[in-house]
C-alpha cells in the first residue's frame, strides 16, 4: 500500500493517517507543516506520543519540562503526559507526530484549546453543557 501525503484527510499543513482506516494499523499519525509561532495548545492522549522533526526545530512542553528539539531529532511525550509545542526560529516546522494507537484520542486540557491548522481532527459531539461525553470538562477529540 502506497499513500500520499495529499491522499489524506486534512489541510496540508496537518494531514492525518489513522491506522484503524487502514487494516486495523496499531499507529496514528500526523504530517505536520507549520509556520513559525503556531502549534498546538496543551493537551494529552491515553497513550505515547512520538515527534519526528524533519525540519525547523520546535519549543515543546512536557509536563513540566521544556525542551527544544531541531531537525533530526526525536521526542516522546509519555502517555498521560500534557503536552504542546510551537515552530520555533524563522522556518517552517515540519515533522511526524506518530501516536501509538489505531484512533487518535485527544483531551485538549485549557478552555479555549482545540485543534490548529497542524492537527486536524474530528471533534466528538459535545453534551449540551459544552463538555465532552465522558462528563470530562475539558474538551476530547477523537479520529
Amino acid at each position: 500500500m502506497l499513500i500520499t501525503p495529499s491522499a489524506l484527510p486534512g489541510p496540508p499543513g496537518g494531514r492525518s493517517f489513522v491506522g484503524a482506516d487502514h487494516g486495523g494499523l496499531p499507529v496514528s499519525l500526523f504530517l505536520v507543516r507549520m509556520p513559525p509561532g503556531s502549534g498546538p495548545k496543551l493537551h494529552r492522549h491515553p497513550y505515547a506520543e512520538i515527534f519526528v522533526v524533519d525540519t525547523g526545530q520546535a519549543d515543546f512542553q512536557v509536563g513540566e519540562s521544556r525542551l527544544t528539539a531541531h531537525a533530526g531529532e526525536i521526542l516522546i511525550a509519555p502517555a498521560g503526559a500534557a503536552h504542546r509545542f510551537t515552530s520555533a526560529g524563522r522556518d517552517e516546522l515540519r515533522l511526524t507526530a506518530i501516536h501509538t494507537a489505531a484512533t487518535i484520542e485527544t483531551e485538549w486540557l485549557a478552555p479555549d484549546a482545540g485543534p490548529t491548522s497542524g492537527e486536524q481532527v474530528e471533534h466528538r459531539p459535545p453534551a449540551p453543557d459544552g463538555t465532552s461525553r465522558r462528563g470530562d470538562p475539558h474538551p476530547l477529540t477523537r479520529t
